[in-house]
């Protein structure tokens, strides 16, 4: 019964397997009593598969008795007693009680160190749960010190070549990496690599495996091309040493797809998973987990492909089995529900959506708990689901929730901590809390610096919210260094051609002129006046750019030439040098801009609300600026007549 039991499961079929574990268990509760070895064992495994279903309280509670009867019956310091420590550990941190997790692994450690010996290998295989544990709950340092102890304990015992110390390599590797000191992974990596090749052969399984994890280490560096180049070597190898069909030759394909995907190689990437779906069904089954992901893998492709109809098909196919094949509480199922609902808005289907993502959230908080990380991202994709509807309160709430708990679980540091300060931000600017929104954007630019980088996409993306921020509150002085700032980063990476920098240099533009104008009426205007020109400059070569690289309907170039229409505003009202003739030039050119750009952007499908006000905003300028009564009145109105109609919706 045992064996058949085993054998279900390793082939997927846990109901099967969990149907005969559950019988073996009461029967070996009945034959050998409660306390007797085999009960204990088949609690154990009754425990793993309930955990693997989905069904993690059973499982907790269930191992939770396996602890307390393995103590009894074998004494605190026996090695399976120790083992079911270990594993009521992994449930604890499954369920989001981590510092219940954590305190297990410490007590397991000094139990293995004092019956074991300091360099026993269980007492290293303790040192590094444990080091994953001080990871999971931010103790980085700790976690540190003990994969470097782990790591001299290894080569001191078993020698600087011996597999076991070539792993505690990796393992370190891996904690420089996802610490974002990547230089120090690509070292320890290239080391690892050449080290198993010499002691194991180029063909062994952890050498392909080594090859791997340097691919793994290139993606987040400049040298991310030279992933697909390993990888493409392991499949090759894989297929030659285990043949095209085994479960390690399918893995490469797949880590072979990622690493494409991650250079930009998309189609190589789909191309794959498509190949390795009808080999995962003829060599795991429909109904296995490996056939479910790799469905799971092929529909994201589809998606990021925008065959959204596919993706769709695969991924309420992928839900329905295993809805089945695991239950609805299952992780897997929950994840399933989640990627379908983003299918659902992909496709413009945001009721679905919206009921998915709503069926899923108690669903994660019930099955995983509040602070699982499942669950916090479940929240996040609700809360975004909320603000494209424009249930503004909703997503509002759930990301202060979604803050308060990524503070707490990952840390202040923490990527997705930074993401969702970055969120709850801009859910503030949208409620009108504009205060609260620029403290929030205050303390992430720094955080984003040293986490991120100073390039990092996100820290650039906060380096212009900020600034946005300011120029609203008019603090133009502040606004004004982190916009240069932006622009020079823009490019330095980019062409001057580009329309990321031209974004760019026309947001600094923008900013200028508006300080101008909001200095017309000092005593001194030459500080006012220098901006004005400098923001007229930078706005005629934005539009000279665009005119040539964007289709004359843009938007974008409409937008650049209201912008361009402001700032001319701004100078022929500031600078007293001009003449007469040449003021009303600019207040005549400035007006044919303004108004061609009005109606372009009043017809246009892709122009923003934002956008515009602001060109209505700049008509009313000019007319106020010339003098011009009756168009000034006739722009208000209209401007006003937008302003309503924004407030009713």
């Amino acid at each position: 019964m045992h064996n058949l039991g085993v054998s279900f499961h390793s082939s997927g079929q846990l109901d099967k397997a969990l149907q005969l574990q559950e019988e073996e268990l009461a029967l070996s509760r009945k034959v050998n009593g409660p306390k007797h070895p085999s009960t204990l064992d088949a609690m154990n495994g009754l425990a793993t598969s309930y955990h693997d279903v989905g069904r993690r309280n059973e499982a907790l509670k269930l191992q939770e008795e396996v602890l307390a009867l393995r103590r009894k019956v074998n004494g605190p310091e026996h090695p399976d007693t120790l083992l079911a420590m270990n594993n009521l550990a992994i449930y604890y941190h499954a369920a989001s009680r981590r510092e219940e997790a954590l305190q297990l692994q410490v007590e397991a450690l000094a139990l293995r160190r004092k019956v074991d010996g300091p360099e026993h290998p269980d007492t290293l295989m303790a040192m590094h749960n444990l080091a994953n544990y001080y990871r999971a709950a931010n103790r980085r340092d700790e976690a540190l010190q003990l994969l470097t102890e782990v790591l001299a304990l290894r080569r001191k015992v078993e020698g600087p070549e011996h597999p076991n110390t070539l792993m505690a390599m990796h393992n370190l590797a891996a904690y420089y990496h996802s610490s974002g000191r990547r230089d120090e992974a690509l070292q320890l990596q290239v080391e690892v690599l050449a080290l198993f090749r010499k002691v194991c052969g180029p063909e062994h399984p952890d050498t392909l495996l080594a090859m791997n994890n340097l691919a793994a280490s290139y993606a987040n560096t400049d040298r991310r091309e030279d992933g697909p180049r390993l990888r493409e070597e392991v499949v090759t190898l894989t297929r030659k040493v285990l043949g095209p069909e085994h479960p390690d030759t399918l893995r490469a394909m797949n880590n072979l797809a990622d690493s494409y995907v991650n250079v930009g190689r998309r189609d190589e990437a789909l191309k794959l998973r498509e190949e390795v779906l009808p080999l995962r069904r003829k060599v795991d089954g429909l109904e296995h987990t490996n056939t479910l992901r790799a469905m799971n893998n092929l529909a994201i492709a589809y998606s990021d492909a925008g065959r959204r109809d596919e993706a769709l098909k695969l991924r309420q196919e992928v839900l329905t089995l295993r809805n089945r094949v695991l239950g609805a509480r299952h992780p897997d199922t929950l994840l399933a529900m989640n990627s379908l609902a983003l299918s659902y808005f992909q496709a413009g289907r945001r009721e679905e959506a919206h009921r998915l993502w709503e069926q899923v959230l108690p669903l994660y908080r019930e099955v995983n708990g509040v602070e699982h990380l499942d669950t916090i991202k479940a929240m996040i994709n609700l809360s975004s689901s909320y603000a494209t509807a424009g249930r503004r309160e909703e997503a509002l709430k759930l990301r202060e929730e979604v803050l308060t708990l990524c503070n707490k679980v990952l840390g202040p540091q923490h990527r997705d901590t930074l993401k969702a300060m970055y969120n709850l931000a801009q859910s503030y600017g949208a409620a009108g809390r504009l205060g609260e929104a620029l403290k929030l954007r205050e303390e992430l630019l720094p955080r984003s610096r040293e986490v991120n980088g100073p390039d990092h996409p996100d820290t650039l993306e906060s380096l212009q919210r900020l600034a946005g921020s300011y120029r609203v509150e008019q603090r133009y002085a502040e606004a004004e260094p982190l916009l240069r700032e932006y622009v020079q980063r823009r490019k330095a990476r980019y062409s001057s051609t580009n329309d990321i920098v031209v974004s760019a240099v026309s947001s600094l533009a923008g900013l200028l002129y508006d300080w101008a104008w909001s200095e017309r009426r000092a005593s001194d205007k030459t500080n006012a006046t220098q901006r004005a020109h400098e923001a007229e400059d930078l706005l005629h070569d934005c539009l000279t750019t665009r005119a040539n690289t964007l289709r004359p309907g843009s938007s974008r170039l409409a937008e650049t030439r209201s912008q361009l229409g402001g700032a001319l505003v701004a100078v022929a009202v500031l600078d007293s040098t001009l003449s007469h003739q040449a003021r009303l030039a600019r207040f005549t050119e400035a007006e044919s801009l303004l108004l061609s750009a009005h109606e372009a952007l009043r017809q246009g499908q892709t122009a923003s609300p934002t956008d515009k006000h602001d060109a209505l905003e700049r008509l009313v300028r000019l007319y106020e600026a010339w003098d011009k009564p009756e168009q000034l009145a006739e722009w208000r109105m209209k401007l006003a007549e937008l302003e309503k109609a924004r407030l009713a919706n």
